[in-house]
């Protein structure tokens, strides 16, 4: 098989060590080294160095095998973004969990409110809405008449007065209330630190205006969805990254 990599490097990563296989040629014959290095700093830093002394142009991951693809030309160029798009990538990934894990604390306030035999999320298509928080900032404080919460109905919801009020019939007990203070609270939270992640969005993503701007005219794609596009695949669709 014809070698395309006259010297490539497979890399094996383990939890406290890298194991790095060098190949190659000599003559019509592969030449194989390995060296183990430390995955602490200084030790990457001296398998970085080791790596540029022996003029090695290409790296593939899982040592020996991945070394043996790569001369050939079997495997594929990681696709690394420049710096820039990888922090606007870590940011957009962040926002994003952020997103699951407070939908999560969402279904974890359903569950409370379910146990306790209010069925608001039977009424209340957004139990996160304007007439949803209002109705969980009352009952985490321990103020349970459902007359009174009913009347908290905001917009088209005033018009479901009749079953807001069955809906908010239950046994919601001063436990019941601390533990749905406390997902109100981590939710909040959630919501704060989202906040601050987009905040930072907006400004990391000012150089890259225009191409988000032509992402957002693509219909079911907006601000946000173009972003994470942006830090997923760049935005340069030639040479769009360092290759190694």
């Amino acid at each position: 098989m014809e070698v395309l990599v006259d010297r490539g490097v497979g890399i094996d990563v383990h939890k406290k060590s890298v194991t790095v296989c060098v190949m190659t040629t000599d003559g019509r014959k592969a030449v194989q080294t390995l060296e183990r290095f430390s995955t602490f700093h200084r030790g990457l830093m001296e398998m970085r160095d080791a790596l540029a002394q022996m003029g090695v142009t290409h790296v593939a991951m899982d040592a020996a095998w991945l070394a043996r693809l790569l001369r050939h030309g079997l495997l594929r160029a990681s696709f690394i973004p420049a710096p820039p798009i990888r922090d606007l990538r870590d940011l957009t990934r962040m926002r994003r969990k952020t997103i699951e894990m407070s939908a999560r604390v969402e279904n974890r306030v359903q569950k409370v409110l379910e146990a306790c035999g209010i069925k608001i999320g039977s009424v209340v298509s957004d139990l996160f809405g304007a007439t949803g928080r209002a109705i969980l900032h009352e009952l985490a404080a321990h103020r349970t008449g459902p007359a009174a919460l009913a009347e908290l109905a905001k917009g088209k919801l005033k018009g479901k007065k009749p079953e807001l009020l069955l809906s908010l019939e239950g046994a919601f007990s001063l436990h019941d209330a601390t533990l749905l203070k406390h997902q109100l609270d981590l939710h909040a939270q959630l919501d704060e630190r989202r906040a601050k992640i987009q905040k930072q969005l907006v400004t990391m993503s000012e150089p890259y205006a225009g191409w988000i701007s032509r992402l957002d005219e693509i219909p079911g794609i907006n601000w946000d969805a173009a972003i994470e596009i942006l830090g997923e695949i760049g935005h340069e669709r030639s040479a769009r990254a360092e290759r190694v």
